[in-house]
């Protein structure tokens, strides 16, 4: 439009305050004119979307078959030790073991609400990137409470993790608490 004046370019992408002076300028493009060159324009795109594109590097996983989840009592709380597998279609069996008792086994269907939980779990995590071992000698342990073992098919490859009981929630990774107190649930919700 001829005769108007172009707003700065952080007011015009709705950035509002965002910049305390023009974009062009903020990044070192001191135009001649009061237009810019659609040159610069691209240049000041790319560096505008360098600050709001998420980071590629946060990967998220997608549960694409069974997993199993297992809890071992531990030298100071002895539980029964208890085995979960559970199906993408929501089918589980789930056996407990008590001392040297042969193990009870059951069969059931997990909630949708329960099953969808899991899989946000799942996908707000890099599986990639947590451990396969949480254990007392790299985290501060309390006591021997016991283990919690995850084995998930997600991403095309299967991923182990075991988690010691005795590393308190903080200083394990969120997403990994979040994943096991929600197959903490599904076990308890089987017979």
């Amino acid at each position: 439009m001829r005769g108007a004046l172009p707003r700065p370019a952080s007011e015009a992408l709705g950035l509002r305050g965002a910049l305390p002076r023009p974009a062009s300028e903020a990044l070192g493009l001191h135009c001649t004119s009061r237009m810019m060159s659609s040159l610069q324009v691209g240049i000041l795109m790319i560096a505008l979307s360098a600050c709001t594109t998420p980071d590629d590097s946060a990967h998220t996983s997608q549960l694409d078959g069974p997993v199993d989840y297992q809890t071992e009592g531990g030298f100071i709380i002895m539980p029964p030790r208890i085995s979960v597998h559970l199906e993408l279609d929501g089918s589980a069996t789930k056996q407990v073991t008590i001392g040297s008792s042969p193990p009870m086994t059951t069969h059931g269907m997990i909630d949708a609400a329960s099953l969808a939980a899991l899989r946000e779990a799942i996908a707000a995590v890099d599986l990639e990137g947590l451990r396969d071992d949480y254990s007392c000698g790299d985290f501060p342990c309390t006591s021997d409470q016991g283990s919690f073992t995850i084995a998930l098919a997600a991403d095309g490859a299967t991923k182990q993790i075991r988690v010691y009981g005795g590393i308190a929630d903080r200083d394990l990774p969120p997403g990994l608490v979040t994943i096991l107190a929600d197959l903490d649930r599904i076990a308890r919700q089987l017979p």
